[in-house]
């Protein structure tokens, strides 16, 4: 039940992809705030949403 280095780089590149959405709406838009911290969670909620993910398709394949 190993994941690949490889499969969690590419979730970490396709997770800060994500995150470049609420970064251009936070510079474009006056009414979105999000803090450092917003960021960090959110990216860290993602991150883990699909490293869960990862490991149920790998349990399920196996």
């Amino acid at each position: 039940m190993m994941i690949s280095k490889r499969s969690s780089l590419k979730l970490l590149g396709i997770t800060l992809l994500l995150m470049l959405i609420p970064l251009m709406a936070n510079w474009l838009n006056n009414e979105f705030h999000w803090k450092f911290g917003d960021f960090i969670l959110m990216g860290a909620m993602i991150y883990g949403l699909g490293l869960i993910s990862l490991i149920l398709m790998n349990v399920v394949k196996n």
